[in-house]
């Protein structure tokens, strides 16, 4: 499936809830994600559009709700460069099992900042009650840290699938 920006930019705005008043500044933190990688884009000839996939899309929603519960752009951008792949893993397993929600559990040391190579860990895929993400406080009351200390987060993948799919108007949204 193929999206152009618009479409992208519009369905974002619909699934945050962006007031018209806010859209400038909602705008300006999806362009600055996306000089940063996020989501990975082909690199195109100046004038050239870019198509966006669906999976393009819900990395995007995924990197706007890390930055909307407190973490930084370029810590979810070098977040993403490592887990990419994870991540395409995690919608293809919410598209296949819509009745089992999915959760990615997430360990950041430094959440705001200066991650290096070994302080962000992601965890395997798990079956997660909660529909919602939490924040940063939150996870850490409920989950605790992981071994090193690091708090841990949980990104609701089933939840973020059918708010973009939904913004989108794709069949299997919610």
């Amino acid at each position: 499936m193929d999206l152009r920006y618009g479409d992208v930019e519009r369905a974002l705005v619909r699934a945050f809830k962006i007031q018209d008043t806010d859209v400038k500044a909602f705008r300006a933190r999806i362009r600055h994600l996306r000089n940063l990688g996020v989501p990975d884009l082909p690199k195109s000839g100046s004038g050239r559009q870019i198509s966006y996939t669906l999976d393009h899309a819900r990395e995007l929603y995924l990197a706007l709700r890390l930055n909307q519960l407190g973490m930084m752009p370029d810590a979810i951008a070098r977040l993403f460069a490592r887990i990419r792949p994870s991540i395409a893993k995690w919608f293809k397993a919410a598209d296949e099992h819509p009745g089992n929600p999915v959760s990615a559990l997430v360990a950041c040391n430094n959440f705001g900042g200066q991650l290096g190579e070994d302080e962000t860990t992601v965890f395997s895929i798990a079956a997660h009650q909660s529909s919602k993400s939490m924040t940063f406080a939150e996870a850490v009351e409920r989950y605790g840290t992981d071994k090193r200390g690091a708090p841990m987060i949980i990104l609701p993948i089933s939840a973020a699938n059918d708010a973009i799919k939904a913004a989108l108007g794709i069949e299997g949204g919610a």
